[in-house]
């Protein structure tokens, strides 16, 4: 059962940037598509509905000059049942003011479907140039006042032309905008993409010649320092006795070229994680074991083990995360110009086994993130140490854990421990392979 999956490859991290890049510039040209059809289909709506009422007003002015009233008072729509006005408007209604009341005298089309006596009684006082206008229902009423007396100065009374009202959905732009803006939104993403995935490649191959050069490099490394430790090991053991001074510089020797081997083999691995596969075997592991291997290859370093703490995993990677932690304590622990105290427990605790490395240095630095790569302090290093003892951590179900050590085993520095959950046996995979970016697991 893996842990915590697969992490990312670098061509995957690249790939859902792409994506996203993509995703994001799609969303911004919806809205703004969407927003430009709005607009283009709200000025069609308005400029439709001015021409809609400019037409109207004709067809009800036209209607009220064919309204006649015959020499016994009644009134008359001979002249226009006659006229085109009276057979194609989409929809007219004549009424006759008869006291408080109106009576129908002409309809035609559509009839209104709504409360049309207040928009009656407006248009009898409205200027016959200019009519009035009213939306009524699903409708668009423009109306007239017609006179049947001459010398009668008030309207006998109104014609009203009518319409549907036009809506968004109505525009005759709305439906070819919403396909032109698709259309153009497709291929401005379909180009957006392209062109993020040349960029991608470009920086895929940048970070692939940034991790051969330090493969090679850490590989180049690693003879000259083999042959350096072991021309100081041939004059160290040479050496007489009754020289005290030159045999303290040796050993120094050796524990630089030390150090310099275990720089070189994080590099190495750090780009091995990259570019191959690193299995993770799960046999059981004594961590008290590996502490004291620790303790032995590292001058400086105290161990604390009051009790066997076992779990699966795998050994080699195990005792390079203890390494890279007590490196990393010994390098930054330091204190008013003196050595470094560094304690390394393994212990069991409630409810998780734990490695804890502590010193008496000042603490890690307020506001910094050690636990990324390339970040380091002012007492110099790599900044390769913690980020990869965070990922071997997580590729054993460990919670890497960076805080102060509080007094605990007389150390008032910076503390880092790992712990692993109890059940770390059935939850460590077997195999995990690594074409994945260490940094971001």
């Amino acid at each position: 059962m893996k842990v915590s999956g697969r992490p990312p490859a670098p061509g995957e991290v690249l790939q859902g940037l792409r994506v996203r890049l993509t995703a994001v510039f799609f969303l911004v040209a919806l809205v703004a598509f969407t927003l430009f059809v709005l607009a283009l289909s709200v000025r069609d709506v308005e400029h439709h509905a001015r021409w809609m009422d400019t037409l109207l007003r004709g067809e009800a002015s036209r209607a009220a000059a064919l309204i006649y009233v015959d020499s016994s008072g009644r009134v008359t729509t001979e002249a226009l049942q006659q006229d085109h006005v009276g057979t194609q408007a989409s929809g007219l209604f004549v009424l006759e003011q008869q006291g408080e009341n109106f009576v129908e005298v002409f309809a035609s089309g559509r009839s209104i479907d709504g409360e049309w006596q207040g928009f009656a009684r407006t248009c009898l006082a409205a200027a016959p140039e200019v009519g009035a206008f009213a939306d009524i229902g699903g409708e668009r009423v423009a109306g007239m006042p017609w006179w049947g007396d001459t010398g009668d100065p008030h309207p006998a009374g109104c014609a009203m032309a009518l319409a549907s009202r036009a809506g968004l959905l109505h525009s005759h732009v709305t439906l070819p905008a919403m396909l032109g803006s698709g259309l153009l939104l497709v291929l401005l993403s379909a180009i957006v993409w392209w062109t993020a995935g040349r960029s991608m490649r470009v920086a895929e191959s940048a970070l692939d010649d940034r991790e051969r050069f330090l493969a090679t490099a850490a590989h180049e490394m690693r003879g000259p320092l083999a042959g350096i430790r072991l021309a100081a090991e041939l004059a160290l053991r040479s050496l007489p006795p009754d020289h005290p001074e030159p045999a303290r510089q040796l050993r120094s020797l050796l524990a630089t070229a030390d150090r310099a081997g275990r720089v070189a083999s994080n590099l190495l691995l750090a780009t091995r994680i990259d570019h191959a596969e690193v299995p993770v075997q799960a046999p059981p592991v004594r961590l008290d074991e590996l502490a004291f291997e620790v303790e032995t290859a590292i001058d400086g370093v105290v161990v604390d083990v009051t009790e066997r703490v076992e779990i699966t995993g795998d050994a080699m990677l195990l005792r390079l995360a203890m390494t890279n932690l007590a490196d990393n304590a010994l390098r930054h622990g330091r204190s008013r110009g003196q050595g470094a105290d560094v304690l390394l427990t393994v212990a069991r605790r409630a409810d998780h086994d734990v490695v804890r490395v502590a010193d008496d240095g000042p603490g890690f630095p307020a506001g910094l993130d050690v636990t990324e790569p390339y970040v380091s302090g002012a007492t110099g290093g790599n900044g390769l140490g913690l980020p990869l003892v965070r990922w071997i951590a997580r590729r054993h179900g460990a919670v890497l854990w960076t805080g102060s050590a509080d007094g605990e085993g007389g150390m008032r520095g910076a503390a880092v421990e790992l712990r692993f959950p109890r059940d770390v046996a059935q939850r460590t995979s077997t195999t995990e392979r690594g074409r994945a970016r260490w940094w971001r697991s």
